[in-house]
């Protein structure tokens, strides 16, 4: 009952503005939407009614504004922050990344115009198999794709260190007393993946089905790791694949439509719970379905479904999150998707905001954000 979806909102609004409702924001929350331009800017205003006060009495929020930009070009993005058009950017350019966190490591000893946030999120970045269609529907030719893939090298040298490699099945190492360390992680071991594919009927890639990797656009490193992907089962398995950039939208569509062969997914958490990860690949319902919206890859399998519906019940979290990690090592046993690695979180702030704390989903809190600009903090 905590997620978003269930928010609660006023009837009278709904019959005013019908569909418009996504775009006319109502609550009894700190701020106001002022104003609302997709893809552009929004910027909100103080709720000069809102109920909260801080404990020593002061009325919140302390902002009386908040303006959000959305700026497509990171590198373009970076510079405004460093000119102070902005008070805060989430995520860096991949390719400046030493470069920015390089130069805070250098300045350990010195203090410079802003600081780093950075966290290792609740977001899972995988490539998925659609089960039904003929490249895929073997679990030999998925646990070869996974076999083949050095997760470590990914992040190490692709991503310039930048989150942890994707070892221990689809929920992110994040949940303190999560046992992680009872998975037995995927292997990279390029030998087995072409036993794996020989066994499947496609010795040294070959007869293996003309597929597309697609991937989507948008300011992050999606393209550069479809790439490396692309490169790298062409080395371990001679298995060669087109690569097509879609739109988020468009790739949503065609994967829960069931249109897509093997795709970039990413999920990132609802709710703080190991359930909302594990729920993606219920089969419970599938077998009759041609399109899916959570289990797009059409997995189907008995004993996770059962070890689900035990472990929603179980009150003890000890239990429960045994449990959960046994469905977690059936992703990986059958190869039901091809993770790839487990995101951070990076942000940059001037020394100038304060009170602006961090999490694990990035939900936002400004109720308490405030900003001093009398701190003269000398720029290196």
């Amino acid at each position: 009952m905590g997620h978003n979806a269930f928010f609660v909102y006023p009837q009278e609004a709904l019959e005013k503005y019908g569909n418009e409702m996504a775009n006319k924001a109502i609550g009894t929350g700190p701020f106001k939407l002022e104003v609302f331009n997709r893809d552009e800017m929004v910027v909100l205003r103080k709720n000069e009614n809102y109920w909260a006060k801080d404990e020593h009495g002061n009325a919140l929020p302390y902002l009386d504004a908040i303006q959000t930009s959305f700026v497509k070009d990171k590198k373009s993005e970076l510079l405004m922050f460093r000119n102070g058009e902005l008070d805060m950017i989430f995520t860096l350019p991949l390719e400046m990344y030493d470069e920015v966190m390089g130069s805070l490591e250098k300045a350990s000893d010195e203090r410079v115009d802003f600081r780093p946030q950075v966290k290792p999120s609740l977001t899972v970045h995988y490539y998925a198999f659609n089960h039904r269609h003929e490249a895929f529907q073997y679990k030999r030719v998925r646990q070869a794709f996974n076999m083949a893939i050095d997760r470590k090298s990914l992040v190490n040298y692709t991503l310039q260190g930048k989150g942890t490699p994707g070892e221990y099945g689809i929920v992110p190492p994040v949940f303190q007393s999560y046992p992680y360390r009872s998975l037995k992680e995927p292997e990279f071991n390029p030998e087995a993946a072409r036993a794996l594919l020989a066994e499947a009927g496609y010795p040294d890639g070959r007869g293996f089905p003309e597929v597309t990797l697609q991937t989507t656009s948008g300011g992050q490193n999606y393209e550069l790791v479809a790439q490396v992907i692309q490169q790298t089962l062409k080395e371990n398995l001679n298995v060669d694949l087109d690569i097509r950039v879609l739109t988020m939208t468009e790739q949503g569509e065609q994967s829960e439509q069931g249109a897509s062969v093997f795709w970039r997914e990413a999920w990132l958490a609802d709710y703080p719970d190991p359930e909302n990860f594990l729920c993606l690949f219920l089969g419970e319902d599938m077998e009759e379905q041609s399109s899916s919206y959570l289990n797009t890859v059409h997995y189907h399998s008995d004993q996770y479904d059962s070890l689900y519906l035990e472990g929603i019940k179980e009150l003890d979290e000890k239990r429960r999150y045994e449990l959960f990690a046994q469905m977690d090592q059936l992703i990986i046993d059958d190869a039901v998707v091809l993770p790839l690695y487990y995101e951070e979180f990076t942000r940059l702030l001037p020394h100038y905001v304060k009170g602006f704390n961090q999490n694990s989903m990035e939900y936002r809190d400004f109720t308490r954000v405030w900003m001093n600009h009398s701190i003269d903090v000398p720029v290196k």
